[in-house]
């Protein structure tokens, strides 16, 4: 329970889209999301969203049945993710901290 209430990342089990969503109020999810925790989650939200992504979502996740692609953590395991540097890094967290205001 304590990772839910750290920040993290929260996405579907299966879906057409990529809903990737950073969430920073602690919510709690049901069986059909994952989350995920670890460092630069605002960069991996983006990423995660991206156009980059999408094309890797489609050669990388299985499609199920009408259209959608089921996202598991195994597959994830699997992707080469591009590391960012602490100032990029830095960038992310500011621009989150700045829309609170």
């Amino acid at each position: 329970m304590e990772d839910f209430s750290r920040q993290k990342i929260i996405y579907p089990n299966m879906t057409k889209y990529m809903p990737f969503f950073l969430d920073n109020e602690g919510f709690c999810t049901n069986q059909k999301c994952f989350i995920i925790t670890a460092e630069s989650l605002a960069y991996l939200t983006v990423f995660f969203n991206s156009n980059i992504f999408e094309i890797c979502y489609r050669d990388t996740f299985p499609e199920l049945q009408g259209g959608t692609r089921e996202l598991s953590q195994i597959c994830l395991k699997k992707l080469k993710i591009p590391q960012i540097e602490d100032l990029i890094s830095d960038a992310f967290n500011f621009s989150r901290r700045c829309s609170k205001w």
